[in-house]
């Protein structure tokens, strides 16, 4: 069977940004990063010319694999992520806040680090929404039912997602 190797920095908010820049829209990509992982996010990114700006954190930024086999079947291997302290999240959120008020749209897509309190989530959202930037949230649980209550412009939920959040299942 044919194997091909390809590593790319990841996840949610990476990929939101790549897709973005290759569309011509202006992006920087901001968050939380530690590690070799981190680093070399760092470097694919630069490589790739998406401008980004990652808060320094001590724990390792995850990494993922996801293969394609010769069949077609997708496989992923989702770890952890990182826990951040919490002096690191509150200095997160002081991060994040002055890159949000210079944006006119502002995605926050993927889940919050572990143990993120949901209300720092909504805080980075209520100043998005104050400073007039359109706001996109693609995540789950907690994160997503509270961005249902802001009136976020654009929501993304997979089915799991949206069910959880529903209470029940969906026949469509």
């Amino acid at each position: 069977p044919l194997s091909v190797e390809v590593l790319l920095a990841g996840g949610k908010g990476v990929n939101v940004a790549r897709a973005l820049k290759v569309l011509g829209v202006p992006v920087h990509a901001i968050g939380p990063a530690g590690g070799a992982p981190g680093c070399w996010r760092d470097a694919c990114l630069d490589r790739e010319k998406i401008p980004h700006r990652f808060f320094p954190i001590r724990a390792t930024t995850r990494t993922n694999v996801t293969s394609l086999a010769a069949s077609g079947v997708v496989r992923r291997r989702v770890m952890a992520g990182p826990v951040l302290s919490r002096k690191e999240r509150d200095a997160l959120a002081a991060f994040c806040g002055p890159e949000i008020l210079r944006s006119r749209a502002v995605v926050i897509a993927g889940s919050l680090p572990f143990k993120f309190p949901v209300k720092d989530f909504v805080l980075l959202l209520s100043i998005a929404q104050r400073s007039g930037a359109m706001t996109v949230v693609d995540t789950s649980g907690p994160a997503l039912k509270a961005a249902l209550g802001l009136g976020v412009d654009v929501m993304k939920p997979n089915r799991r997602e949206a069910e959880e959040v529903l209470g029940f299942k969906l026949s469509s």
